[in-house]
């Protein structure tokens, strides 16, 4: 998932220089870490290029907002964000896409067999760097991995057969595939440490990572890709309404994404943790005038 650039310079001190040590340990991996350089090459592709790191960075504000250092949370961090790298490989894998953040998808430079087995390498790092903070931190962790398998398949399945979901079924795989991780990230530090806030932080996450999810498809959509994705919410909502323009959709899915946006602030009520997280909802909103999601929309408005 992607958001405007601006987001991080707003970022605390803290968690800036925890995101250092995160880029500088995802692109400090070595064979070694791996058993075997057949296995590492694939594994660490897509570490070459890491992204926003938003993940990451939601562990550390997530530790921020409740008194923690982030900064004691470096490898927690890194787990949440391997853990999100394994799962695009195994998504380009299933999707056929060949293009991942500007470079070769891993399956497309090394094969469907080293994808796959790449990605549970990953997966297996995970679990075994968030075992360090703990039993609960690791089995936290583990069914998030486990959520997101599920959503990825419920997805696969609808593309499969060519079908698109209802609402409810889009929403369920959403929150599995993308508001689970965002969830966890958000809350998993609180989690830990037993303060009630935990579950707010999760809530928070889970509606953004929804958030996201349809914002993705919006752009998708923007873009003019066709056919439009069965597990596209465009799709959804074209395919179970009663108007079935695209453009109709686009203003359905925008709205969509708006619920969910105040519904992961709503979530943090009035605590200090909705001063430091509820601004950088807003960057998610398929509505912004500015940035890539801004400039596809008028694009599109301005086609139809």
């Amino acid at each position: 998932m992607r958001i405007n650039t601006s987001l991080r310079p707003n970022l605390p001190k803290e968690v800036m220089s925890g995101l250092a040590l995160v880029s500088r340990k995802l692109s400090g991996f070595s064979a070694r870490d791996f058993v075997d350089a057949e296995l590492f090459a694939p594994s660490a592709h897509l570490l070459k290029n890491p992204g926003k790191l938003i993940r990451p960075a939601l562990v550390m504000l997530g530790a921020h907002v409740i008194g923690e250092d982030p900064l004691g949370y470096v490898d927690l961090a890194v787990a949440v964000e391997l853990l999100h790298v394994s799962s695009l490989i195994h998504d380009d894998l299933i999707d056929g896409d060949r293009v991942r953040r500007g470079m070769d998808s891993v399956h497309a430079k090394y094969g469907s067999n080293a994808a796959i087995l790449a990605g549970d390498a990953l997966i297996a790092k995970s679990v075994g760097l968030s075992a360090r903070f703990g039993r609960e931190v690791m089995e936290y962790v583990s069914q998030t991995a486990m959520d997101m398998c599920a959503g990825e398949l419920l997805g696969e399945k609808f593309e499969r057969a060519n079908d698109s979901p209802d609402l409810k079924t889009y929403l369920r795989i959403a929150t599995l595939k993308s508001g689970s991780l965002l969830g966890a990230s958000c809350s998993v530090v609180a989690k830990r440490r037993k303060m009630p806030i935990w579950r707010k932080l999760r809530k928070f996450g889970t509606d953004a990572g929804i958030a996201f999810q349809v914002r993705d498809d919006v752009l998708e959509c923007a873009e003019g890709i066709e056919p439009i994705p069965k597990s596209n919410i465009v799709a959804t909502l074209m395919d179970h309404a009663t108007d079935h323009t695209r453009e109709t959709a686009l203003k359905k899915a925008s709205g969509l994404n708006e619920y969910y946006v105040n519904s992961a602030k709503k979530a943090l009520g009035e605590s200090v943790a909705a001063g430091v997280l509820c601004p950088y909802a807003d960057f998610i909103r398929v509505s912004v005038e500015q940035g890539r999601t801004g400039r596809l929309l008028r694009a599109y408005a301005s086609r139809h």
